[in-house]
């Protein structure tokens, strides 16, 4: 357990119970406290997604998920996916779900974060290239070239 994500949310439950409510401007702190409970169902929208078929996500876990029709989440990158109808063999649909940035996914869950160079060969030439990534499971937070250095 994350000794630091303990204590944030020990401090936000601290501010609501002396409140009696939710400050509205904390709202968007939502996300961050629900991906401690399910990080596997952090979403990331897929690129090229959108239109009248809804919008696609990729689940932290692998799994696809589905954002149909008007939300005030449309658009967003990542969300925090909460209730899903998770039907066999489709896309799950996301019923009900919370925003949340990269800088929230990076800051509450850094010890699952994985950096590494991932390589594939191009499919055109046949050449052999890298990529210096950062994954939370399934999901690509961040990726750039990255050099190789053969070996004379």
């Amino acid at each position: 357990m994350d000794p630091a994500g303990l204590s944030r949310v020990r401090e936000l439950a601290r501010r609501l119970g002396a409140s009696g409510g939710a400050d509205p401007a904390e709202d968007g702190e939502a996300g961050a406290v629900l991906a401690w409970a399910y990080p596997d169902r952090i979403a990331q929208l897929r690129a090229g997604s959108g239109g009248a078929a809804g919008q696609r996500y990729l689940l932290a876990n692998g799994r696809g998920a589905l954002l149909e029709g008007a939300s005030t989440l449309t658009g967003s990158p990542y969300l925090v996916a909460l209730d899903l109808d998770d039907a066999e063999g489709s896309a799950a649909h996301i019923r009900l779900a919370a925003p949340i940035t990269r800088e929230q996914i990076e800051a509450s869950l850094a010890a699952a974060i994985i950096e590494g160079i991932e390589t594939d060969t191009d499919p055109k030439s046949g050449a052999l290239r890298a990529r210096q990534v950062r994954r939370l499971d399934a999901l690509v937070l961040e990726e750039r070239r990255a050099e190789l250095n053969p070996r004379p």
